[in-house]
C-alpha cells in the first residue's frame, strides 16, 4: 500500500490487482494492519475498511455513534486478548466486534 493505492501482486498472473477504486483517491491510506486471524485491515482518512478475501474487495466499517460526522480513524489495534479497538479524531475509544461489525464506546 501507498498513500493513495493498496494492491496485491498476483504471482500466478505476474500483475497488481488495485483494490482502491477512483472514489477512494482523495483519502489516503494511513495505515494497513494485519490482525491476528491474518484479516488485512486498511485505514483509510474516511474510515475503516477490511479486505473481503472471499468477495475480493473492501468493506467499510461505519460507527453509528457519531451519526455522519467525523469518521476519520486515528489508530486500530488488537490487544492481547483479541479484542479490536478503534481511536476516532472526533473522539472516543471504541471497541469492535469484528464478526457482527458493532461498535462499542469504551467508558472508565
Amino acid at each position: 500500500g501507498t498513500g493513495y493505492s493498496a494492491d496485491r501482486y498476483d504471482k500466478e498472473n505476474n500483475k497488481f490487482i488495485h483494490y482502491i477504486q477512483d472514489n477512494y483517491t482523495n483519502t489516503g491510506i494511513n495505515k494497513i494492519y494485519l490482525d491476528k486471524s491474518n484479516t488485512l485491515w486498511i485505514r483509510i482518512n474516511d474510515g475503516l475498511y477490511k479486505f473481503d478475501e472471499k468477495l475480493n474487495k473492501l468493506i467499510k466499517y461505519r460507527n453509528d455513534y457519531f451519526n455522519l460526522t467525523s469518521s476519520a480513524v486515528r489508530e486500530i489495534l488488537e490487544d492481547s486478548h483479541g479484542y479490536f479497538w478503534v481511536a476516532y479524531f472526533a473522539g472516543g475509544l471504541f471497541n469492535l466486534d469484528t464478526k457482527t461489525g458493532v461498535f462499542s464506546i469504551f467508558k472508565r
